[in-house]
């Protein structure tokens, strides 16, 4: 049976291969089950957008 992953939030970001990827903390699953995953798998563009704006809250601040 396959479950249904539901994103809890985003955690970081890397590039790789020329592509933005996101480190995803899964609802329900422990830190050390997070994935990367390729910004095209996601279909989640406001928890991007919130993640990279609290990327600029921080920068604001350093």
């Amino acid at each position: 049976k396959d479950e249904m992953l539901i994103v809890q939030r985003i955690v970081d970001h890397r590039v790789r291969n020329g592509g933005k990827e996101f480190l995803i903390a899964w609802k329900g699953y422990p830190e050390e089950r997070n994935t990367w995953e390729p910004q095209q798998n996601l279909d989640y563009p406001h928890l991007i957008e919130e993640y990279e704006n609290s990327l600029l809250q921080q920068s604001r601040y350093m």
